[in-house]
């Protein structure tokens, strides 16, 4: 093997180290966030949207399950997001594991906005129908709504702003 060639496989075995670090890094901070901050919906949300933002533009599609995945899932197992009521988030975690994985690929394919209003849109659809379905509370029409919309968009802007603070490309 030539020097050209092992400086290419070193550079990309530490490429994709580096990257498997960064998604272990996520997935920490989505879970310690989401432990530590019980009952802060909005921070929990905005937080685990920048996270969210950032493994769109970061990380390659491969990575974005676990991402989409985790933080309900703690949330449900902790209870914290609606307390007493966090029984009925179960029935929404398959579909705000989607609507993250629409945010991740349509912020990455087309634009931050159109997977924001994806997310938002597809989330109170499925509030709605569960509503009228007499499933879960109506409490969930504006959690899944007007509290998705808010904190994904906070989630960008704190994506944004930790991006220019710390420079990251």
């Amino acid at each position: 093997m030539n020097k050209k060639s092992s400086q290419y496989l070193l550079t990309t075995l530490v490429m994709t180290v580096n990257k498997e670090l960064v998604l272990v890094f996520y997935l920490l901070s989505v879970i310690l966030i989401t432990l530590l901050v019980s009952h802060q919906q909005l921070i929990v949300g905005t937080v685990v949207n920048s996270l969210l933002f950032f493994t769109s533009y970061k990380l390659s599609e491969k990575s974005y399950l676990p991402i989409a995945v985790f933080p309900s899932i703690v949330a449900v197992f902790q209870g914290l997001l609606f307390g007493k009521l966090t029984i009925f988030l179960i029935y929404f975690l398959p579909f705000i594991w989607l609507g993250n994985y629409f945010l991740m690929i349509i912020s990455k394919r087309l634009s931050w906005l159109i997977g924001i209003i994806v997310k938002v849109l597809f989330l109170f659809l499925i509030a709605n129908l569960l509503v009228n379905l007499k499933i879960v509370p109506k409490i969930f029409l504006t959690s899944m709504g007007l509290f998705q919309l808010v904190t994904a968009v906070l989630g960008y802007s704190l994506y944004l702003l930790i991006s220019k603070l710390f420079k990251i490309k």
